[in-house]
């Protein structure tokens, strides 16, 4: 009894680091990404090089994702966020000291590989601390971490700039990493500890027949977030005429809202069928993008923005849960993850290939349209892919034979 409690305990204590280290980092490099293009353009980058330092990102923690459970297996799970959270503290303080514009697409590169690895790591450890029956309610607790991340960063991040300048932003920036590695040094601790008792040894996986439904669901998931993220703020003030303050109080409300419902839509998803939620979250998502032609008011945008954000967390938490649920084995959660991030990356990058073009032949209330259809047919895709009579039984996940 007294080592099923430490062990417990133990589970306890590692989320709450993971949460707390997730909500620093995402919070702050929130406040420096919403601002970075400004940086750039303040430094003579013209808009080929500032679009290649956002892609340098992306393109890091495409290539460097499905590495991840080789990384874990050879230098453990504590370690592996160590010397992630360890290159975040580098390029933070590369950021306050450095004014190179060619240097800082290269800190893009190492901020995206930082990237690439915590997230899964954090993800995988969680999953391997919890109970088989509260999934969906433990990821949508630490998902919260970071979508109420999100929501504040970009705010607070205008306000310091505002006020004091970039150097003032990359400071706090550099004391929240620092932060949140010495919060990382005493989770490796209890990682080196659970591993001897466990003599854990983590594996790579080949992805199930459920992983490559949810690439479906995924790569038009990210259709969506990047027409939301990348142009919907450019509908807001040159077609609907907002101000900033409006149009920054918009974009933010869909991830407040979106961290509001997570946790009990994860509470949901242990109750009833997964494949069913992340269903109807795609397709309301798709609904809402179809009303974008419809949008003229403040209210109406924040009507659009709730609904955006209370679809995805109708789907995060379900389909977190299914992509863990691909194998029973705990250790290969963060081959899984790395591979999922990877294609998200890839479909957020065609996204917005794909809505630039949309809007360059048509227009923007077009691409948002055209990225919803897209967005069904992927979600038709996922449901013939998976057979609905998976989702009445009583598991969730799809034969894989």
């Amino acid at each position: 009894m007294s080592s099923l409690a430490e062990d417990r305990n133990n589970g306890v204590s590692i989320f709450r680091m993971l949460f707390t280290i997730n909500f620093l980092i995402s919070f702050g490099f929130c406040m420096s990404d919403s601002f970075f293009p400004a940086y750039f353009q303040n430094l003579g980058a013209n808009a080929a090089l500032i679009g290649f330092s956002a892609s340098s990102y992306q393109i890091s923690k495409i290539v460097l994702g499905p590495f991840v459970g080789r990384l874990e297996q050879r230098f453990g799970s504590g370690r592996l966020i160590v010397v992630s959270l360890l290159i975040y503290v580098v390029v933070s303080i590369s950021y306050l000291v450095l004014n190179s514009l060619y240097i800082l697409v290269l800190l893009r590169f190492l901020q995206g590989a930082a990237c690439s690895s915590l997230k899964p790591i954090m993800y995988s450890m969680i999953n391997g601390s919890m109970s088989e029956g509260k999934k969906g309610e433990v990821f949508g607790a630490f998902d919260i971490s970071f979508y109420a991340s999100i929501a504040a960063g970009p705010f607070v991040g205008g306000w310091i700039i505002h006020s004091y300048g970039f150097e003032a932003l990359f400071a706090v920036l550099l004391f929240i990493c620092l932060l949140a590695a010495l919060i990382s040094f005493s989770l490796n601790r209890i990682c080196l500890l659970r591993q001897k008792q466990d003599e854990h040894v983590c594996h790579v996986s080949r992805p199930s027949r459920t992983e490559y439904s949810l690439y479906l669901f995924i790569v038009g998931k990210s259709f969506l977030i990047a027409c939301y993220t990348v142009y919907f703020p450019l509908f807001l003030l040159n077609e609907c005429h907002f101000t900033t303050l409006e149009t920054g109080f918009t974009i933010s409300f869909s991830t407040g809202v979106m961290a509001l419902f997570l946790r009990p839509m994860g509470k949901l998803s242990d109750r009833v069928s997964k494949p069913l939620l992340v269903v109807a979250g795609g397709i309301l998502s798709s609904i809402a993008f179809f009303h974008i032609q419809d949008i003229f008011t403040f209210k109406q945008a924040m009507v659009f923005s709730a609904l955006f954000g209370l679809c995805g967390a109708i789907s995060q938490p379900a389909s977190v849960s299914l992509l863990f649920s691909c194998s029973s084995d705990k250790s290969v959660s963060s081959s899984v993850m790395g591979r999922f991030g990877s294609i998200l990356n890839i479909g957020f990058v065609c996204g917005t290939l794909f809505a630039s073009l949309m809007i360059e032949l048509f227009s923007v209330r077009a691409a948002f349209i055209s990225a919803g259809i897209i967005n069904l047919f992927m979600i038709t895709l996922y449901v013939f892919s998976t057979g609905s009579l998976s989702w009445f039984g009583h598991s969730d996940m799809i034969s894989d034979r």
